[in-house]
């Protein structure tokens, strides 16, 4: 349904930037009948359509994806796993790859001491 378009092929390479290619590898290989067109239109809409788009970094948009994690609960999250999944995104990747490398322990501990 996506594959192919402008805004997939851009998702999927701000996805890949963000998250490394292992874990764009891993995604793509683990896709089931049963959520690849979920799959897809994360990577279309979420990582296309918004983490693309101008008006803030890279960086501004995981701070604010980890402050969200963190404020509804979700701390499992950010530990660097994948709660055994398999599939989902690794939001501490975000923080590896997406800019706030240096200062990532201190947004966690500041995040999640709130």
């Amino acid at each position: 349904m996506y594959r192919g378009n402008e805004m997939y092929k851009k998702g999927m390479a701000t996805r890949r930037s963000v998250l490394g290619d292992e874990h764009g590898d891993k995604a793509e290989a683990n896709k089931t009948d049963f959520d690849k067109d979920f799959q897809d239109y994360i990577t279309n809409n979420a990582w296309g359509a918004v983490w693309s788009r101008p008006g803030l970094t890279k960086r501004e948009r995981s701070l604010i994806t980890i402050a969200l994690l963190a404020a509804l609960g979700h701390e499992e999250e950010l530990d660097g796993g994948d709660g055994g999944r398999n599939k989902g995104e690794d939001h501490s990747g975000v923080c590896r790859k997406g800019g706030t490398t240096g200062v990532s322990s201190d947004v966690f501990v500041t995040i999640n001491s709130h």
